[in-house]
């Protein structure tokens, strides 16, 4: 990421910009920073799957691949980690280009927002996606 930032001017440090403990990596912003961890086990536990929580060292793809789910919950549970990913995404770039702080709450408050308009829009009948009416 940090040869993107190069090539376009844009002057952002090489860590992390929610923790800046590590170097911004996709797997560490999307898995192993402590903010998209706190993210990950707060969604997790509301959907009963905590057991699923990626380890601080997880690749992404790897750990993604190794998530059980079949039919109709495959299918919301691919909708709703697509939305958390894209989430954090849009946090990051806030973050790094409108300087806001980063904010658990306000992350969390807008994914749960959005989650439940997925759940009303394009989840019907399917058991993941139900977290995200559980508030």
């Amino acid at each position: 990421m940090q040869i993107l930032r190069v090539r376009h001017g844009l002057d952002h440090p090489n860590a992390c910009p929610f923790c800046d403990q590590d170097p911004e990596t996709s797997n560490h912003l999307f898995v192993g920073c402590s903010l998209t961890r706190q993210i990950w086990f707060e969604l997790l536990y509301g959907w009963d799957c905590e057991d699923w929580m990626p380890g601080h060292d997880d690749a992404l793809i790897d750990w993604w691949s190794d998530r059980p789910a079949a039919g109709k919950d495959r299918k919301s549970l691919v909708t709703s980690v697509t939305l958390i990913l894209w989430s954090i995404w849009k946090h990051r770039n806030k973050v790094v280009f409108d300087k806001e702080p980063p904010c658990l709450s306000k992350l969390l408050l807008s994914l749960r927002e959005e989650g439940e308009l997925l759940t009303n829009y394009c989840c019907s009948g399917a058991t993941t996606c139900s977290c995200w009416t559980q508030g």
